[in-house]
């Protein structure tokens, strides 16, 4: 009889992408290796237990498919209240514990997350006091006109390309001038899965903005475009190689990797550098550095002496001139 090879020696694949473990990333890229997912929506249930039971069973849910780093949104239409400041301080020790009273492997952030239909609306997008008190800052625009002066603002650290909006994908016809503007201002773009998994008729205009994005950033490195979740529903998270696998494979987009790692990275610090006040006008945040304390000692340092070098030239200049006159008075007289 032929020899076979028993079921013992074959390698499984574990359930994921390509093989690999849950919570193991695959990317190679040591400064990639976190996996982010910064559109996690607070559940608006009445009840406050009900509230505590879900973002406890949605948190535990992130930490076991592998993710690091994930932002609770809070979610409001037009410009929110001035009581919006202690929004998440009734969570804090769901946040920061789990189910069984031990320490969370997470790094929670807090966003703001403004559907916006009116221009009237975009004034509040200064800096304030509300938007300091949150992490990061989004917007999802209604017509193209917000899209546009979304994309102009440097307040603005996302701008969610929302598909679900209407029955016909996306409210507003995504230029290239847009994403220049929004790549000026350093300034994401993010797509969100959980919709079309909640709805199987939105996993269509799924697939068309993808490829709208891709077509529309062809040749613009610089453009960071993120994937989240954007769904209250625990059972509607997926592990990021899973939906790096989707996106690759059916949607054809080409960013889905750095979506969830190094993009999503790279606007938790453009938000940090806003809210510590490094941007500038005119300036892209990722050139923006801050100097060394040293090195401004020392620059001060050399002004103050040159210009009290140039003021003892100056008195020595005008003594010398005072004293010529002088002379010159009484060789006359």
């Amino acid at each position: 009889m032929p020899h076979c090879k028993s079921k013992k020696n074959k390698k499984h694949r574990t359930r994921g992408s390509r093989g690999c473990k849950i919570g193991i990333p695959c990317i190679k890229d040591s400064n990639t290796k976190k996996h982010h997912d910064l559109m996690v929506l607070l559940p608006n249930d009445k009840e406050k237990s009900v509230r505590l039971f879900r973002i406890t069973k949605l948190l535990d849910r992130l930490e076991f498919l592998g993710y690091s780093k994930v932002a609770l949104v809070h979610q409001v239409f037009g410009t929110p209240k001035s009581n919006c400041k202690d929004t998440f301080d009734p969570y804090l020790d769901v946040i920061n514990n789990d189910s069984k009273g031990n320490r969370r492997n997470l790094e929670v952030y807090y966003r703001l997350h403004c559907i916006v239909e009116a221009k009237s609306d975009l004034g509040f997008f200064t800096p304030n006091d509300i938007m300091d008190s949150y992490d990061l800052v989004s917007l999802a625009p209604q017509n193209d006109g917000i899209l546009e002066a979304a994309c102009l603002t440097a307040t603005i650290d996302i701008i969610t390309l929302d598909y679900s909006a209407t029955n016909a994908g996306l409210p507003f016809k995504l230029r290239g001038s847009n994403v220049n503007d929004a790549m000026n201002n350093n300034t994401g773009l993010e797509i969100l899965y959980g919709p079309s998994i909640v709805n199987t008729a939105h996993r269509k205009l799924l697939l068309q903005t993808l490829r709208l994005v891709e077509s529309v950033s062809l040749g613009k490195k610089d453009l960071n475009v993120l994937v989240g979740s954007g769904t209250a529903n625990p059972m509607a998270l997926r592990s990021s190689g899973d939906i790096c696998n989707v996106l690759e494979e059916v949607g054809r987009f080409k960013r889905a990797r750095l979506s969830q790692s190094a993009a999503a990275a790279q606007m938790l610090e453009r938000a940090w550098r806003r809210r510590m006040g490094f941007q500038q006008e005119g300036i892209r945040i990722t050139n923006v550095r801050v100097k060394d304390t040293k090195n401004e000692e020392s620059e001060t340092r050399s002004r103050n002496t040159s210009e009290s070098n140039n003021n003892d030239k100056n008195l020595e200049t005008t003594q010398n001139e005072d004293e010529n006159e002088a002379d010159e008075g009484l060789g006359d007289g």
